[in-house]
């Protein structure tokens, strides 16, 4: 009887604290970020670090939280070095890089806490630049840091939200009701949605570290024409939901097999011109119809 007693008041317990431990995580958070999009389209933004200011591209394909130059870390003081990181590029290829932990970054009023940051590596900006020759360092953050969180991308007001507070978006203009809904799967490179094509289904996943939107080749693919020296396949339609937003250039790449769960990356060549609101926690996006 007392056991029964016991296990009723520690039910009653984790019962009621259910509806607190909603609230805190439910909890309404606001931060409004500008952004540029650089010559290369990719959306850019300021964080800040040990009080400076520094310049990145929002990467929402890379699982790499953080990404610095070799100078720039050796003047932060508040890092701590961790084992090396090995990762991988659309192609399959492998690189590794110095890898740290930073106790803090501020992204507008959200502060986030004991953030992996990875040093650039060379190889690795040379090889998956695609529009240009150009190996340029980019310092970049990517999808972890915003996982936990709700984001609105307009590129072309130069806005960034980092909110779950649609009240407020929505005096800042944004009406998330009339977007279109779409779930979507959680891949290895992020959200990945589906879309009709001229040649049927072809599940994409949402990059805004790429300037293009492609597939992955095949000697089916009867492309039109080249771009960028990349072979094009130009589908006339591009259905999402119940929405078909028109014609697109879709780039034609050796995406590795092993990433088996998508046929190819959504970027910036469509998301620079469409309002997008992420909802990560849910894995949903919304897409405004203009």
């Amino acid at each position: 009887m007392k056991k029964k007693i016991l296990f009723f008041i520690v039910f009653v317990c984790v019962f009621c604290s259910v509806p607190l431990w909603f609230f805190l995580f439910s909890k309404p958070y606001f931060s409004c970020l500008n952004i540029q999009i650089s010559s290369y389209s990719i959306p850019t933004t300021q964080i800040t670090i040990e009080e400076k200011k520094y310049l990145v591209e929002i990467d929402l394909g890379s699982k790499s939280p953080l990404v610095l130059s070799k100078k720039n870390l050796q003047n932060l003081s508040k890092k701590e070095k961790i084992e090396k990181m090995v990762s991988r590029d659309f192609k399959g290829n492998k690189y590794t890089s110095n890898t740290y932990v930073l106790k803090k970054i501020e992204l507008g009023n959200i502060i986030l806490h004991d953030v992996i940051v990875h040093e650039i590596n060379e190889d690795y900006s040379k090889n998956t630049s695609i529009v240009s020759n150009s190996s340029q360092e980019t310092e970049s953050i990517g999808r972890p840091p915003f996982e936990k969180f709700k984001i609105l991308l307009d590129c072309k007001n130069n806005k960034f939200f980092i909110s779950n507070d649609l009240k407020k978006i929505k005096k800042e203009g944004y009406e998330i009701s009339n977007f279109i809904r779409v779930p979507c799967k959680k891949g290895r490179t992020g959200l990945i949605l589906e879309v009709e094509t001229d040649l049927g289904k072809k599940n994409l996943s949402i990059d805004t570290g790429f300037t293009i939107s492609c597939l992955r080749s095949s000697a089916e693919i009867k492309n039109t024409g080249k771009k960028y020296t990349l072979p094009i396949f130009t589908t006339q339609k591009f259905i999402i939901k119940d929405k078909n937003y028109g014609a697109l250039d879709l780039f034609l790449l050796d995406i590795t097999p092993e990433l088996n769960e998508m046929d190819g990356f959504l970027g910036m060549d469509f998301i620079k011109n469409h309002v997008m609101y992420f909802d990560f926690p849910a894995k949903v996006v919304y897409i405004s119809k203009e």
